[in-house]
C-alpha cells in the first residue's frame, strides 16, 4: 500500500481539481492501465459504480485501486468517501474483480479509505458480539413508550 500511496502522491502533484483515478491491475499486481474516471471541481467529483466496473472489465483487470484527491484539504476521507468505498467495494467484488483499495491524497499525504472501512466494520461486529441485545433493547424501549 505504501508504494501505491507514494505513486499517487506523485501522480496528483499539481492537480488543482478533485480528480478520480482508477488503477487497473493484473493478477500479478502490475499496473495495466490508469484511467481518469472524472475531474470535478475544487471539492467534489461525481461518477457512477457502473463506470468503474465497465472500465475494469474493459481493461481485463483482476484488481482495481480507486483514488481521488482533496486539492485544498487533508487526506482525511469524508462521509461520502466512506459510503462510496463501501458501495464500490461490494459492487466490484460481486463482478469478480478484487477491490484492492481506495486512497485519498492531499499534498504529500495519503490515507487508505478501505482500511478505515474495514476497521469500522470490525468494530461494529465486535459491538454486536459484546452486546447482541442492544438493538432489541433500543427497539423495545421505543415500543414501550408508545
Amino acid at each position: 500500500a505504501k508504494c501505491l500511496g507514494d505513486y499517487l502522491v506523485k501522480r496528483y502533484a499539481g492537480v488543482t481539481n478533485e480528480t478520480v483515478l482508477l488503477l487497473c491491475l493484473s493478477s500479478g499486481g502490475e499496473l495495466i492501465n490508469e484511467i481518469k474516471i472524472c475531474e470535478g471541481s475544487v471539492n467534489s467529483a461525481s461518477f457512477g459504480v457502473r463506470t468503474i466496473i465497465e472500465a475494469a472489465v474493459k481493461t481485463k483487470a483482476s484488481a482495481v485501486v480507486l483514488a481521488h484527491n482533496h486539492p485544498k484539504g487533508k487526506a482525511v476521507p469524508s462521509s461520502d468517501d466512506i459510503w462510496t468505498t463501501r458501495t464500490l467495494s461490494e459492487a466490484v467484488e460481486l463482478s469478480g474483480i478484487e477491490f484492492y483499495d481506495h486512497f485519498v491524497v492531499a499534498g504529500n499525504e495519503y490515507s487508505s479509505i478501505l482500511k478505515m472501512v474495514k476497521k469500522q466494520n470490525e468494530e461494529q461486529k465486535l459491538q454486536q458480539y459484546l452486546n447482541p441485545f442492544s438493538t432489541f433493547e433500543m427497539n423495545h424501549e421505543k415500543n414501550s413508550k408508545r
